[in-house]
């Protein structure tokens, strides 16, 4: 036996939340998805925008977007024949170290070697070609 539940909202009543999905650092509108309890949403891609439709209630609402860090918004009270308007400014993600193996780089490997009085570990280092200088990691 299975069944599915299915919530009927009048549009012209129940409670929208609205509002605006942006980049935090170019204020650029994002694709995005707003979630709210069970019901979710995806914005306009090309002007961040979104409209939720969910039964009235108080709602802790996400905002989640590739690239970017999610956004939390709590305590949203959603009652009948009204809209609440939230807007969401999500942080992107920034690269702090990209490498490839096969590109390298330049001058620099990585090696393994005893330490001193570690007869049983390993320290990773790295080593310049340049001067051959190591430093632990």
């Amino acid at each position: 036996m299975s069944a599915a539940f299915f919530w009927v909202l009048d549009p012209a009543t129940a409670p929208h939340l609205r509002g605006v999905v942006r980049d935090a650092v170019s204020y650029a509108p994002l694709a995005a998805t707003v979630s709210a309890g069970h019901f979710s949403t995806s914005t306009n891609p090309s002007d961040g925008t979104y409209d939720l439709m969910a039964p009235a209630g108080t709602y802790d609402a996400i905002a989640s977007a590739a690239d970017h860090a999610s956004v939390r918004a709590t305590g949203l009270v959603l009652t009948l024949g009204t809209t609440t308007t939230h807007d969401f400014l999500l942080p992107p993600y920034v690269t702090i170290l990209s490498d490839t193996v096969e590109g390298g780089n330049i001058g620099w490997t990585v090696q393994s070697r005893r330490a001193a009085g570690w007869p049983r570990k390993t320290r990773w280092t790295c080593r310049s070609r340049r001067n051959d200088n190591w430093w632990r990691i």
